[in-house]
């Protein structure tokens, strides 16, 4: 027995039909603003810039990273973790434990200043070279601001 009528099964295939573009067009927008937030993530801009390179006294025998921070924000830096990688000429790693050095600097930074210092790296070589390793991927693992506020970027993805 068929209680639907033609003009009933018209009206339940054009139902269909308009559920199926609005499934597509809800989709769709999905996609987009995925793609806009994703996008507007990955070019956000860090709220620092850093450069540093590696400096040997052979004379003390010790392993530096001299580096300048500086504060791009409008607020005043607490203190801050630098994250970088060493490579010697062969592409090897020269740490005695890990990949990486992770160093927490508590140096006060005002608002649109620059910081710069040098970190003595022995602690974390397995030797002192003749020639200076390779730093790379040298970034900013975390901010804290004297007000209070914490900016984290743990993996680094900001720098670039």
């Amino acid at each position: 027995l068929n209680l639907a009528s033609p003009l009933c099964k018209k009206c339940m295939e054009a139902q269909y039909t308009k559920v199926q573009f609005h499934r597509k067009a809800k989709l769709i927008l999905n996609s987009f603003l995925c793609f806009f937030v994703v996008t507007n993530l990955l070019n956000a801009k860090a709220p620092y810039s850093i450069v540093g390179e590696m400096e040997i006294n052979h004379k003390t025998e010790e392993a530096f990273l001299e580096y300048t921070f500086c504060n791009d924000s409008k607020k005043v830096v607490k203190d801050f973790t630098i994250v970088f990688y060493v490579f010697d000429s062969d592409g090897d790693v020269p740490l005695k434990n890990k990949n990486n050095i992770v160093v927490r600097i508590q140096m006060e930074v005002g608002a649109k200043e620059e910081l710069s210092d040098k970190i003595k790296l022995n602690e974390y070589l397995s030797y002192i070279p003749e020639e200076p390793f390779f730093v790379d991927y040298l970034y900013v693992s975390s901010i804290n601001y004297i007000e209070g506020t914490l900016w984290n970027d743990p993996f680094g993805f900001e720098v670039f």
